[in-house]
């Protein structure tokens, strides 16, 4: 792969507890028509609104602060480090903690619930990720808990004809 230096890049720490977005749920209702219809909603709502709002700011700040500005054009490059605390049931005496998770929430969750943080902090399209580099793992620590987020904007590649 070649070399490409990004146009505008970002690189923010979100402390807390990572949140997904994705896993819904669904309700029936009737219509003033006689007709059924479906409300479907998010399962984790109360949790996941105000972490995607943290990190939101989190990327509006760190644009603002580094006068860094992205556009809906050129592609977008996303790396994510999610970090949970390992629980008490994992940590084995002899061998220690595992650092992979491989637990809920699910990883594409995880990415989604970020991708719409981004699209609301700058109003740049979250359709603009053409590639994502994403991990979740364990934490002894609670202080470690949370999220390293890299975004990176590039000029678009052509090929030619």
């Amino acid at each position: 792969m070649n070399e490409r230096t990004p146009i505008a890049h970002i690189m923010i720490h979100v402390e807390g507890i990572p949140q997904g977005q994705g896993a819904l749920s669904s309700s029936p209702f009737r219509r003033k028509d006689g007709s059924l219809g479906v409300n479907t909603f998010s399962t984790n709502k109360a949790k996941l609104e105000p972490w995607r709002d943290k990190v939101e700011r989190t990327i509006r700040t760190a644009i603002k602060d580094n006068d860094q500005h992205f556009n809906n054009d050129d592609p977008l490059v996303l790396f994510c480090q999610f970090r949970f605390q390992v629980p008490k049931s994992k940590v084995k005496k002899k061998k220690g903690y595992p650092l992979d998770m491989t637990m809920y929430p699910d990883l594409d969750h995880l990415t989604r619930s970020i991708g719409d943080a981004w699209k609301n902090g700058t109003g740049v399209d979250d359709s603009r990720f053409s590639e994502t580099h994403c991990t979740k793992s364990y934490v002894l620590n609670y202080e470690d808990v949370g999220v390293d987020i890299t975004i990176a904007q590039f000029s678009q590649r052509y090929e030619p004809i």
